[in-house]
């Protein structure tokens, strides 16, 4: 190519050199408009000196010419060289790194230097003595500000012919026009930089990635998501990108049942995100994806564009499943020992009683059996309801009075302030003291609210609190009581709130599970609901609310 360049420059004849020369800004306005078509098709910084070269090589009828260009920004690499004739394939002439001892004073000129005129300079005799001795003849700078971005270098024209000064008012024009395309190309050469890099990034992201502008657009994807998209919903998106392809398209109501909706950002600032778990029905089987839903910068100005993550949870969730189900089977050995050691308490009790009864047959004593039988009726039915509350949760028995929440909470509290998990944390109390009185199991409602604080001091241990706390309140409206326990410990996570009550959870090493949902029922026979808020690593906050006469229960659901 160089060969057939320097033929190419020789057959110019002189009619065509006077054109050149007749208007330096329209040959220079010329240049620019080939030179922006050509890095149109080849839009790099290499293809860029490349044109150049070849077009100043041209236009000043010379073999041989370089180029060197160097973005500002180091990330985008080391300057880019090309020569023509045999400057081609010596990057040495032309780095521009070369050119920095003589930046002062390229800066001062800021135009065409004759080489020889550097040669005599303290601070460009090096660099000149080389161009020299490789036939370079001028040298040209490209300025951005006071930052030098480029510079070229012009051999001796065709026929030995002499630069003359139209030669140099030339080169100046075609500077002064061509430096902003050098300067654009670098910001281009940046913006590629950036959004490679921002590809790179999102094609690493193990989660799917779609951004989806205002009108439900998927306008970028990465990688994952692509195949993702591609996997779960092949008849809407094929072997095609499913950039510009409508959501409406893809996730469809059938197969993604409210995915649509739950793509809005509707009650989200700019900066918020929600996370949720959104189920599909995908090849007759359910898959359970976490989706998070934000907000990101749209293209156009004053506009925000949504983004969504996608993950495929499906097997992480039943994974999680069956840690359950293991950890409660695992447990049924642990817990049939916890309920064997309190029965086998009550036995003992019922034991000794039958032995006293015994005692006083045999000695013919019999004013106080009737007390005695008395007692042993209490222990038989404080077992029974023993059974009943932790082994059937069908047949948890009421026996309901009128009473006064408030007198149970304090003889509740009389319980535990003497138990060593409650020594180094301040319970307070907030009770209403007119509260009215309600249909009530004050025993089942003790054991409601012994578990709940046993629960409670369990959390503040495992978060490590030196400053635990619990707070209890009571408060009534026009029908209900209300009922609040607080605490500051390690809070309940989404996943384990959703699962609370409910047969068989613990999240303690020792738990089995059963307190909660004895609480559930006892909940359930007042009639009562209860409400869950929670942080996870803040603590939490279980509100019930009991009405002040509830329906009988007849101890079967």
């Amino acid at each position: 190519m160089t060969q057939q360049w320097e033929e190419d420059v020789r057959s110019l004849n002189d009619s065509q050199r006077g054109i050149a020369y007749g208007d330096k800004s329209v040959l220079a306005l010329d240049a620019l408009a080939t030179l922006t078509g050509q890095f149109a098709d080849n839009p790099t910084l290499g293809g860029l000196a490349e044109a150049l070269a070849y077009t100043i090589a041209g236009q000043f009828s010379v073999a041989n010419a370089f180029v060197a260009v160097k973005s500002p920004d180091e990330r985008l690499g080391p300057a880019v060289v090309f020569g023509t004739g045999k400057y081609h394939g010596r990057p040495e002439l032309a780095q521009v790194d070369r050119c920095v001892a003589a930046e002062a004073v390229l800066r001062h000129q800021k135009s065409p230097i004759p080489v020889e005129t550097l040669r005599d300079h303290p601070l460009t005799n090096q660099p000149a003595a080389d161009w020299l001795a490789a036939d370079v003849r001028f040298i040209a700078p490209f300025f951005s500000g006071e930052r030098l971005i480029g510079v070229m270098g012009l051999g001796n024209k065709v026929g030995g012919r002499p630069f003359s000064d139209r030669d140099f008012d030339l080169a100046a024009a075609f500077i002064n026009t061509i430096t902003p395309l050098v300067a654009n190309a670098f910001i281009f050469a940046e913006i590629s930089y950036l959004n490679a890099r921002y590809s790179d990034i999102l094609n690493n992201v193990t989660q799917a990635i779609l951004i989806i502008d205002e009108n439900g657009i998927i306008r970028t994807i990465n990688t994952v998501g692509r195949d993702l998209l591609k996997r779960i919903s092949p008849a809407a998106v094929g072997d095609l990108s499913p950039v510009g392809v409508s959501i409406e398209r893809i996730f469809v109501d059938e197969t993604f049942p409210g995915w649509i909706r739950r793509f809005s950002r509707a009650g989200l600032k700019e900066s918020d995100s929600r996370t949720e778990n959104l189920v599909a029905f995908i090849d007759g089987s359910e898959r359970i994806f976490s989706a998070t839903i934000g907000a990101v910068s749209g293209a156009t100005a004053g506009r925000s564009d949504t983004i969504v993550t996608l993950y495929d949870v499906t097997a992480q969730k039943d994974v999680e499943q069956r840690l359950f189900d293991l950890e409660r089977f695992a447990e049924k050995g642990m817990m049939a020992s916890s309920i064997a050691h309190e029965l086998n308490n009550f036995l003992g009790l019922i034991l000794g009683g039958v032995e006293l009864l015994q005692m006083y047959l045999e000695k013919g004593i019999t004013s106080t059996l009737a007390d005695t039988l008395e007692k042993l009726k209490a222990n038989v039915d404080t077992m029974t309801r023993f059974t009943a509350g932790l082994m059937d949760y069908s047949r948890l028995d009421t026996e309901k009075r009128k009473g006064n929440l408030n007198a149970v909470l304090n003889d509740v509290m009389s319980f535990i302030a003497v138990q060593r998990r409650f020594t180094r944390i301040k319970v307070e109390t907030d009770l209403d003291p007119d509260l009215p009185g309600m249909d009530m199991d004050s025993d089942q409602l003790s054991q409601l609210l012994i578990n709940l604080l046993n629960n409670a001091a369990d959390a503040i241990a495992e978060a490590k609190h030196p400053d635990g706390r619990i707070v209890i309140a009571t408060h009534h409206d026009d029908d209900r009581v209300i009922l609040s326990i607080s605490d500051n410990g390690v809070g309940i996570t989404p996943e384990v709130k959703e699962k609370l009550f409910k047969e068989h959870l613990t999240t303690k090493k020792t738990g089995h599970g059963y307190g909660l949902v004895t609480c559930s029922k006892i909940v359930a026979n007042h009639q009562g609901t209860v409400d869950i808020d929670s942080v996870f690593g803040e603590g939490a906050t279980f509100r019930f609310q009991f009405p002040y006469a509830a329906a009988p229960v007849s101890g079967r659901d």
